[in-house]
């Protein structure tokens, strides 16, 4: 259970890390380090405000972040969005799991 909550305390900072939000900017040097080795490709297409799940271009970072943040409702469009939302998020845990492994 320990474990849990502290990579759900963890994943908000690194999601708003990677969406170079000022809230986000402080979080350990090695995190940091692990999520550009393993997904410094994605991290810089998210930072072009762009999904690299869908490919889908987004006007502002905030969008973005909600379209990856937010899980899917019941819609036509929800099947595209659960890839995408699913996919950052275990891009997340992965990241926090191998930082974790170092500790």
């Amino acid at each position: 259970m320990r474990k849990f909550y502290f990579m759900a305390n963890y994943e908000g900072v690194l999601a708003r890390w990677i969406f170079d939000f000022p809230t986000g900017r402080h979080i350990p040097r090695r995190l940091a380090e692990i999520a550009m080795r393993l997904y410094g490709r994605e991290i810089e297409i998210i930072r072009l405000n762009i999904c690299p799940f869908c490919g889908r271009t987004f006007m502002s970072k905030r969008a973005l972040y909600m379209h990856l943040m937010r899980s899917p409702g019941i819609s036509k469009s929800s099947e595209r969005r659960l890839r995408c939302y699913e996919g950052f998020q275990y891009m997340l845990r992965e990241i926090i799991e191998e930082w974790m492994k170092g500790r």
